[in-house]
């Protein structure tokens, strides 16, 4: 069968035109996009926020791309079939915007009428961007995003709550059950999350002044006009479904690997044709052969973010190609094309140290396995960075040991609660440094190597072991996954104390599971609902040593 559809980019401000309605289907499952969890498989939300206010701060007049809707259309009205949840997010958004706005009092405006026309004037703006006006006798209002009622419950109107400002004491939570409350509450959490980093970002010692509503505004104007999706439009669930089924479970006819194969073949081409006395005997195939086995298509998104120092934008080829053509310079004896060959070639060494257990030395390789489980994408940017930047073999390394010491240093800080959320930005910081360094843009405060150490590391290395105790000693662990982490470092780092002519245990992380010694639920009139008073379950249950 023949499936007609087509595809058309939309920046934000076409993609809610005048009149235009898009259904979220009642078979469509409920709306699942968080800001509460620590990683990237639950706090969505967070990392939408990061990458648009990193590409804002990057450069507000590129084009930014946030992915794809696959949509049944019949005119303007569109059902949605993928797409519904980064849809949903975007008006929350909005919707965050307009309710900070609101929530500003007037010794807040720096007493300016000016500021205060331009609170009314975005507000107004951004309810035409997320409502249809409609005329029925008297003006009406309609969300562009609409929720069709399931056989469970009516999310349109905790949408609609959400949309009007209103907290979570305006839905009835009685009698429904906990996913339900979950999903409830989500809508109100991730919109209240972008309200927290809007006031973050644009307060000033907590009054909204002239400068940072020119900021805003640029935001704002960045995000209706430079954001933008792919919007595949078909006209049956059948087409519409495929297309879905396609993208999700076959991905893009070309990967990332097949592109980067053509590219180099067609560079050393190039060359070939170019110098035929010198490149005589040069066979670009063989050349690629050379690279064919170490290079895979995950190594290609971790070695652009590492050169970046940012996240890809559109694919992990088109950045590499960037890299290329802006970093690369052909040299008398060295013609650019063979420079990114050894690069490729060397770095694919650093890769497989990272992620196939290839290093040497125990303590850094035990510090590696720590930080990979912590987060295995943005730790392999920077482990690649920095194995690049210190030519490093595998074996002992004061500079790499000290440098993955100094980051884990703010992953403790980040398990144990005193930063809210790993943050991306971190790793990527910790690369700019390394290249800053590299490039000779070094100042008075970072001229050697240790100065560098120094500069990116918070607190001393003791002052840092007795709070690390402290929290260990005294904090509850309710996220699983951090207290199975913690309880594996300690394992790896017994494995770096054991001595080399004992054999070693090696730790399956991904087989092991987390258990409680006293059951955080005991049975009725068991033993450890009995031999144990309610103040001691509640004080141990959840600390680290009852795991």
């Amino acid at each position: 069968m023949n499936y007609i559809f087509t595809p058309e980019q939309k920046v934000i401000n076409d993609l809610f035109g005048n009149d235009v309605t898009y259904i979220i289907p009642e078979y469509q499952r409920p709306y699942s996009w968080d800001s509460l969890g620590k990683s990237d498989r639950n706090n969505q939300v967070n990392v939408m926020w990061e990458d648009l206010n990193q590409a804002f701060a990057d450069n507000p007049k590129d084009t930014y791309f946030i992915g794809s809707m696959v949509l049944i259309t019949n005119e303007r009205t569109f059902e949605v079939i993928d797409g519904q949840q980064r849809l949903t997010t975007l008006v929350l958004l909005f919707v965050a915007i307009k309710c900070f706005l609101k929530s500003l009092q007037n010794e807040q405006l720096e007493l300016d009428t000016k500021l205060i026309r331009f609170r009314d004037d975005v507000i107004q703006n951004i309810d035409l961007l997320i409502y249809n006006k409609t005329i029925w006798g008297a003006l009406e209002t309609e969300k562009k995003v609409k929720i069709a009622r399931n056989a469970y419950y009516d999310y349109d109107t905790v949408l609609e709550n959400a949309m009007e400002c209103k907290t979570i004491e305006s839905v009835n939570l009685k009698g429904l059950s906990s996913d339900q409350s979950e999903i409830i509450k989500r809508y109100f959490r991730n919109r209240d999350y972008f309200e927290d980093q809007l006031k973050e970002e644009y307060l000033y010692d907590n009054i909204f002044t002239i400068k940072k509503a020119e900021k805003l505004n640029d935001f704002i104007e960045f995000l209706k006009n430079k954001v933008s999706l792919v919007r595949i439009l078909t006209q049956n669930f059948e087409a519409a479904y495929h297309i879905f089924e396609v993208m999700n479970n076959r991905g893009l006819p070309l990967s990332n690997k097949d592109l980067l194969r053509n590219f180099i073949i067609k560079e050393f081409d190039k060359l070939k044709n170019t110098k035929p006395d010198k490149y005589t005997n040069l066979e670009p195939k063989t050349k690629w052969l050379e690279l064919e086995d170490v290079l895979t298509d995950e190594f290609l998104p971790r070695w652009v973010e590492s050169m970046k120092a940012s996240q890809q934008q559109y694919s992990a080829f088109n950045d590499l190609q960037e890299i290329y053509n802006n970093s690369y310079k052909d040299e008398f004896q060295s013609p650019k094309i063979e420079q990114l060959f050894n690069d490729l070639k060397q770095d694919a060494f650093y890769y497989d140290l990272i992620v196939n257990d290839s290093i040497e030395d125990k303590k850094i390789r035990n510090k590696v396995r720590f930080l990979l489980k912590q987060n295995h994408k943005y730790t392999t940017n920077l482990l690649l960075a920095l194995f690049r930047f210190e030519k490093y073999d595998g074996k002992s390394n004061d500079f790499v040991l000290r440098y993955i010491i100094a980051y884990e240093r703010l992953i403790f800080d980040y398990l144990l609660g005193y930063k809210t959320r790993f943050s991306k930005n971190l790793p990527y910081f910790f690369i700019r440094i390394l290249t800053s360094f590299e490039n000779k843009l070094r100042t008075d405060e970072i001229k050697t190597k240790d100065d560098l150490i120094n500069f990116i590391s918070k607190s001393t290395e003791e002052e840092q072991k007795e709070l690390i105790k402290k929290e260990l000693r005294h904090s509850n662990f309710l996220d699983n996954d951090i207290a199975k982490l913690l309880i594996a470092k300690y394992i790896w780092f017994l494995d770096y104390k054991t001595a080399d002519d004992v054999v070693e245990q090696t730790l399956d992380y991904d087989k092991a599971t987390l258990e409680h010694i006293i059951p955080q639920t005991p049975e009725k009139n068991s033993n450890w609902e009995n031999d144990f008073s309610k103040k001691f379950k509640a004080e141990f249950t959840y600390r680290l040593g009852n795991f």
